[in-house]
């Protein structure tokens, strides 16, 4: 849970860094597929769809998965806007996955292919960071 915090806030290779190295850099418009502003919100989208879904197979009761806002819920436009929902996404989600009980993370489940709670949080986190180096690139070779 913690390296999935990491993504986002951690001084390198997280989503602090991109806005750092990029302060006040123009990511194009946030639903034009492929900008950077676009891969920013596409982490936030999916990241809530992960989560939402996670928590429903493990049996979370409906007002904490409520928390998490629906991947169809309006997305803010701003870049620290949606690194700031990010955080709290991850928190929400974190909060209740401390509570899970050890067996819980063996519980198998579909989504897409066969999965458990562990591979669940690596494929977050992993594409996290994957669409936060999109974005980063995005800047660097094609917003010039």
């Amino acid at each position: 849970l913690r390296h999935l915090a990491d993504t986002v806030d951690d001084e390198w290779e997280s989503v602090a860094q991109l806005l750092r190295d990029h302060a006040g850099a123009d990511f194009g418009d946030h639903l034009t597929v492929r900008t950077g502003a676009w891969h920013m919100r596409h982490t936030v989208e999916i990241f809530r769809l992960h989560a939402r879904t996670t928590m429903r197979v493990l049996g979370a009761p409906e007002a904490l998965i409520d928390a998490i806002p629906s991947d169809k819920d309006p997305i803010p436009a701003d870049m620290a806007a949606m690194r700031d929902a990010l955080r709290a996404d991850i928190a929400r989600f974190s909060n209740w996955a401390r509570t899970l009980p050890s067996e819980a993370l063996a519980i198998r489940f579909k989504y897409g292919r066969d999965t458990d709670f562990v591979q669940m949080l690596g494929m977050m986190t992993r594409h996290i960071s994957w669409h936060t180096a999109a974005a980063h690139y995005w800047r660097r070779w094609c917003a010039r």
